[in-house]
């Protein structure tokens, strides 16, 4: 009894299995492709980010195409038709093309992209000439065509063979990955060769052992996060170029580093002084003064120096569990070195991070404290570059500056202190300068405006004193006639008509000199009031300058005038104005006080992200210009209506601005203007004016 397995080696070719191909080996190049993409933001890990992006790229793109190809047509194409199935043969090739030079190492020439995509290009014209030449026109396989899909199937296992052996030469890192993922392929190749069915010509043994070696490239994310070894050599770039023969004599450096100390006044300038002088004493790569921030457990990294390529590092604030072995060592007041081998450490690993190198070399950190004090801070000293010994000579001097190096780094500079109380109160004057400005400023404006309101009360008092000595003439004149006609009734005798007709004209001459005097107190008490009102700084003053304005213009003041607070509370003012380009004579000032003063009220009225509408109007009819406020606030009850137009209004909570309300009408009156007020509790609140202005056509 013989075991048939074609049916085995075929489920991958057929409906569903074509699926579960497609899924696996997508979904393992697609994970490839997104742990590169992550780790390019590394600078320590781009180069082999950015050579894994390349390589998963271009078979991920490989795949895809075969993946559309397989849904545009029937998968069993590539099983029975012969240019789908040389199709897939040359897909095969490009795999194992790229996935060999994804795990070669990319610093050996024969692994060069060059020589990949010169491979994929030769593949890509052969496959399109085999095509061609053999005229795949029937189902029927003839022995050339046959040949030909076999001789492809050797081609591609020689490839394997070939990829074999340049792994195994090279040994880059993951390389028993790839050995075993070349081993698997080319033993599908092998069997696919061995039972090679003409009835049937699909690739089935074969996409078996790629669903089974895909995977394994998702190994090549390993060589990202890999850190170096312990033994790696000095960047070019990064190694003193010093003869060997040669000694330099620090000397002179360190003591210029010292006798800067004394003369530098800012501090950043005295620690860059001071960290450079420590590393040009003990030689050490870097060099990283520390601080402990007392009470919140953070460590102060002041600042850094780095003396193979003289610059200063920027200072780092780290918790003080980052460095938890040095930590332990400095509150028992002792040192601890540590070296490459402790690469593991926690505070290894915090070290390479903010030195932003991959190793660590020889460590040395030591504690300082001020005299009966407990623990301040420490000085650490590394060696990635140099692996410079830190030995008891450099413990010596340490104990030796101890002292004085604590009080130089910590204890507060006299000068220092006196610096900062100079500059905060540089700081002070200057705001109180600002305030002076400022408040000279608005002294200038309020007596600007009580002069203004001066000069409308002296207007109003001569105006006052013309009208009143008119009709002081008028009385009198009154008078005489009154005085002559009596007279003429005493000496004349007059019918019944002229006395009704005299009579009539006492009477008229009566009433209007009732109007007049009542105009005349209706004046005497608008002079009071505005001598009350002289010491304020609002918009009230007489409508004695009138212009010709455009409605447009007023609508466009008005938004610009309330911009910032519409914008602070979001709110949309929407303007009708439909004859915009009217021109009427009126007074702009007083208009736009009273327009400003009802949608300041509007606005304080309403809530945040509210609308607001002012609605403006002409009629030509009556000569009057109709302005219509409303907002959406709490609104008024009838009750709070009656009581807004008295002469004490109580607070109310539908109201925004009782003081602006007020405002509107004072403005209103002097203009002969008219309000009306219309609410609905929690609903809206409209004020409705009517102004007498002179149209223009």
């Amino acid at each position: 009894m013989t075991v048939d397995f074609s049916a085995f080696l075929n489920i991958l070719t057929q409906y569903p299995g074509d699926l579960v191909y497609h899924l696996v080996v997508s979904i393992s190049l697609l994970s490839l492709f997104l742990l590169a993409v992550l780790n390019l933001r590394y600078p320590n890990k781009s180069a082999a980010a950015k050579r894994i992006l390349i390589g998963s790229s271009i078979l991920l793109i490989i795949q895809l195409t075969f993946f559309m190809l397989d849904r545009i047509f029937s998968p069993s194409i590539f099983t029975v038709y012969s240019p789908f199935a040389m199709i897939e043969r040359i897909i095969g090739a490009l795999v194992v093309i790229w996935a060999v030079w994804l795990f070669a190492d990319g610093n050996h020439k024969i692994t060069k992209i060059s020589i990949s995509i010169f491979l994929s290009i030769f593949m890509v014209f052969f496959g399109a000439a085999s095509i061609f030449l053999n005229n795949f026109d029937s189902l029927v396989i003839s022995e050339i065509v046959r040949l030909h899909l076999l001789l492809w199937q050797v081609m591609t296992l020689f490839l394997v063979l070939l990829g074999l052996i340049i792994l195994s030469i090279l040994r880059p890192s993951q390389w028993p990955f790839g050995i075993a993922m070349l081993a698997i392929l080319g033993a599908g190749y092998l069997v696919q060769i061995l039972r090679f069915d003409p009835a049937n010509i699909g690739m089935g043994a074969v996409r078996i052992t790629q669903v089974l070696t895909i995977p394994l490239m998702l190994t090549l994310s390993k060589r990202i996060s890999q850190k170096q070894k312990t033994g790696a050599k000095i960047p070019a770039d990064l190694a003193p170029e010093v003869p060997q023969h040669e000694r330099i004599d620090i000397k002179p450096m360190l003591v210029n580093e010292l006798l800067i100390i004394a003369v530098k006044e800012k501090r950043a300038e005295k620690l860059e002084a001071i960290v450079r002088a420590l590393s040009l004493s003990t030689m050490a790569d870097f060099c990283y003064l520390v601080k402990i921030v007392p009470g919140e457990n953070q460590l102060n990294v002041m600042i850094g120096y780095d003396l193979i390529r003289d610059i200063i590092l920027p200072p780092v604030e780290l918790g003080i569990y980052e460095l938890p072995q040095i930590m332990k060592a400095w509150e028992a007041n002792r040192f601890i070195k540590m070296s490459q081998s402790d690469i593991a450490a926690q505070d290894a690993i915090t070290l390479t991070g903010i030195q932003n190198y991959h190793r660590i070399g020889n460590l040395l950190a030591y504690p300082l404290n001020l005299p009966g004090e407990p623990l301040t801070g420490g000085v650490i000293f590394l060696s990635p570059y140099t692996d410079r010994q830190f030995n008891s000579e450099t413990v010596t001097l340490m104990e030796r500056i101890r002292e004085t190096l604590s009080q130089v780094l910590f204890e507060s500079n006299t000068h220092e202190d006196l610096s900062k109380t100079l500059e905060s109160l540089r700081n002070a004057h200057s705001q109180l300068l600002d305030e002076k400005q400022a408040l000279s400023q608005s002294l200038i404006e309020k007596d600007t405006r009580i002069g203004e309101l001066e000069k409308s009360i002296k207007q109003w008092k001569a105006k006052y004193q013309v009208d009143r000595l008119d009709c002081d003439q008028r009385i009198d004149h009154m008078k005489d006639e009154i005085a002559r006609l009596t007279v003429e009734k005493e000496n004349q005798t007059i019918n019944p008509e002229q006395l009704e007709q005299l009579q009539a004209e006492i009477r008229q001459l009566t009433e209007q000199k009732d109007r007049i005097q009542a105009a005349l107190r209706e004046a005497n008490l608008r002079i009071a009031e505005l001598e009350s009102l002289q010491g304020q700084t609002g918009p009230i003053r007489l409508s004695l300058d009138n212009q010709v304005v455009n409605l447009d213009a007023i609508g466009a003041n008005i938004r610009l005038d309330l911009s910032a607070k519409l914008a602070q509370k979001r709110i949309d003012l929407d303007i009708s104005n439909p004859q915009s380009r009217a021109l009427i004579k009126t007074d702009p000032g007083l208009l736009h006080s009273v327009i400003r003063h009802l949608l300041n009220n509007a606005v304080k009225a309403s809530a945040e992200s509210d609308r607001i509408l002012l609605d403006m109007n002409l009629s030509y009819e009556t000569g009057m210009l109709i302005l219509q406020v409303t907002d959406h606030g709490d609104g008024l009850t009838p009750g709070e209506q009656s009581k807004l137009f008295s002469l004490e209004p109580p607070e109310m909570t539908g109201i925004g601005s009782l003081q602006s309300i007020r405002e509107a009408i004072r403005a209103i009156r002097v203009m002969n203007g008219k309000i009306w007020l219309k609410s609905k509790k929690g609903l809206f609140t409209t004020f409705r004016v009517q102004l007498p202005v002179r149209i223009i056509d």
